[in-house]
């Protein structure tokens, strides 16, 4: 027999009441998963199977987690009162990324091709220096 749920309204009011400003009451940097399975005394396997489940309401509590959390590093990063390689760590979770250009030789029959450009200055007349 499996054991009963400790899922509740009650529950669920506190983990919206996290998500909407209840972290920062909560001494939380950001807001999380993790924080809110703290605030409840839950285990992360609970919430993600009550997501799944219960109505689905905490798939929409997860998610409002996630997208707060989200805004809350952007704007921390923005205006530099989080660490930015913290901040970039967990935007990667968010889908973002940092993307570099990488100059690579272009090569036609294993030779290097030059790309060289010259700037010849041009004489203006007097007229169309004016106009």
């Amino acid at each position: 027999m499996a054991r009963p749920t400790k899922w509740s309204k009650e529950i669920e009011q506190q983990a919206w009441d996290y998500v909407n400003g209840g972290w920062e009451r909560a001494g939380d940097t950001i807001p999380s998963h993790a924080g809110l399975c703290v605030l409840l005394q839950l285990n992360k396997s609970t919430l993600y199977d009550w997501a799944t489940h219960e109505d689905k309401k905490f798939s929409d509590i997860l998610s409002a987690c996630n997208a707060k959390q989200e805004q809350t590093l952007l704007n921390g990063s923005l205006n530099n009162t989080l660490n930015a390689n913290i901040s970039k760590l967990v935007l990667g979770k968010h889908g973002y990324h940092e993307k570099q250009d990488i100059a690579q030789d272009i090569t036609s029959k294993g030779e290097s091709i030059k790309n060289e450009w010259h700037i010849h200055p041009t004489s203006v007349k007097a007229k169309d220096a004016e106009g």
